[in-house]
């Protein structure tokens, strides 16, 4: 049969379109995933700077308002790697499954062809078994 028969090509728009589908629908998890990330990122981000904010109106020396200062830069750069890493491993996966439904798989097209088993061998003698039978050829 045809590579390219009636059936094998309905198959593969059957194929495209659910691929398609799942595809849209993983690009959609993935962006409104990313904006939760990226929300609750920045939301926490700005009630740091505000906690550093009051925390350095409070502070009667400019070393407390500096402290202050530097452990919110240091929260900035631990929140902004940790996301960096989320987001880099969310499009990493977002790409591989893509990838996986728009590899076009030849087997899936083609029909399948269901060959004959080849018929079973006889398992094969125990070396045990050979040498007993060479000691009795060699004994008659």
């Amino acid at each position: 049969m045809s590579k390219y028969s009636p059936e094998n090509i309905q198959k593969l728009i059957k194929n495209v379109g659910s691929a398609s589908s799942e595809a849209l629908s993983t690009q959609a998890s993935f962006y409104q995933d990313s904006m939760k990330r990226n929300a609750t990122c920045f939301g926490d981000l700005a009630k740091a700077r505000m906690t550093s904010f009051q925390e350095m109106a409070k502070s009667k020396t400019f070393t407390e308002a500096f402290e202050a200062n530097a452990a919110f830069e240091q929260k900035v750069r631990d929140d902004l790697s940790a996301l960096t890493e989320e987001n880099t491993t969310a499009w990493k996966d977002l790409t591989s499954n893509l990838q996986e439904l728009y590899t076009f798989k030849e087997e899936e097209a083609e029909e399948e062809v269901v060959a004959e088993k080849p018929k079973a061998k006889k398992p094969a003698k125990k070396v045990t078994e050979k040498v007993a039978e060479k000691v009795v050829e060699k004994a008659a």
